[in-house]
């Protein structure tokens, strides 16, 4: 398959995780940086719908709902894209989305995951 992502592997896409029904967020620190950061990742092949091959939004959801299920164990069950730019090193994706965090669970390798408690949210989010 021709992919999207044969041209540019540097596609990235990071979603801003609410709790449902609370204003707590999602927060994940770097392997490589030890930075915090909200979950996400880049774009990979395996991302692509076989059905939508060019569809550039359906990749960046996979990719965000993927790298958010590895490291926390929960299920995006909404998303709202926010942001769609490009720059230097290719395309980047930005969204919030809600989440039961009753079901958080870390990756066992990926203890530095955490729920930052209610934080006063700048917006009214609703996807």
């Amino acid at each position: 398959m021709n992919s999207i992502y044969e041209k540019d592997p540097h596609d990235t896409a990071i979603i801003v995780l609410v709790g449902c029904d609370t204003s707590d967020l999602v927060l994940i620190q770097s392997q490589r940086t030890g930075l915090w950061r909200f979950p996400g990742d880049r774009i990979r092949a395996e991302d692509i719908d076989p059905d939508q091959p060019h569809n550039h939004d359906r990749a960046a959801r996979n990719a965000v709902s993927r790298a958010t299920k590895k490291r926390t164990g929960l299920t995006i069950e909404k998303m709202k894209c926010i942001v769609e730019t490009q720059r230097s090193l290719g395309m980047f994706y930005g969204y919030v989305g809600l989440a039961d965090f009753g079901a958080f669970a870390p990756n066992g390798d990926d203890k530095n995951t955490m729920i930052i408690s209610s934080v006063a949210l700048p917006f009214s989010f609703m996807p």
